[in-house]
């Protein structure tokens, strides 16, 4: 072949991903190395991390990552607030703090934290300062059903991750011009027939297998 103009290499190769939990096959210098601890990752499974952080009392729990893993959270060194970030820990302690297991002192103020039911008003965490994760928002939304054509006042811990049914039938026809999408809520833009056309062909004798179609 001409000079400089081989094709790129299709050779798949068993790769772990980052945390080293799963593998899967890549096409050779597609992959992104990360070096671990303990071995050479090179993809993201999407699952929590789970490797033990430097303390050696906490594991990560960023979602399956490349490069080194945070610090730990509660790091003696590290941590000067109380968990809601108002407060410092000298103005709270009594004792000090000698390891990361030791609790985090908190204050009595509101914790305020941004919580994570995604709602464009920013909803805060209405709890006193607390330890450990936020509790899930209470607050609710008005959100748009999955087909946009009603919406609703929910709240954000009772979204389903696959987004409200309104409960409507769609009643768009298909690509066929036969037939119509029957689907609840339906949020699909093109609606391909998947039925068989099962029309007599020209022969009298068979019909057709094609998808249902329009011609």
């Amino acid at each position: 072949h001409t000079p400089g103009t081989c094709a790129p290499c299709e050779v798949q190769r068993e790769l772990p991903c980052y945390c080293g939990r799963a593998v899967r096959s890549l096409v050779c210098g597609t992959e992104n190395a990360s070096e671990k601890s303990t071995h050479v990752g090179y993809w993201s499974c999407g699952t929590p991390c789970n490797q033990v952080l430097s303390c050696g009392n906490h594991t990560c729990n960023r979602t399956c990552h490349s490069g080194p893993c945070p610090p730990c959270p509660t790091d003696v060194t590290s941590t000067t607030t109380c968990p809601c970030g108002k407060t410092r820990l000298d103005k709270l302690q009594t004792t000090a703090r000698t390891s990361c297991l030791d609790p985090v002192p908190t204050c009595k103020k509101i914790c305020r934290k941004v919580l994570e039911c995604g709602s464009e008003a920013g909803h805060v965490c209405q709890s006193v300062c607390h330890e450990g994760p936020c509790p899930s928002c209470e607050d609710k939304s008005v959100v748009s059903c999955r087909c946009e054509i009603t919406t609703q006042s929910i709240a954000c811990s009772e979204i389903p991750p696959e987004g409200v049914r309104c409960g409507k039938i769609c009643y768009k026809k298909k690509s066929c011009g036969r037939h119509r999408c029957t689907v609840e809520c339906c949020q699909e833009d093109n609606h391909v027939c998947m039925y068989p056309c099962g029309k007599t062909l020209s022969c009298n004798e068979h019909k057709c297998e094609d998808l249902c179609h329009n011609e």
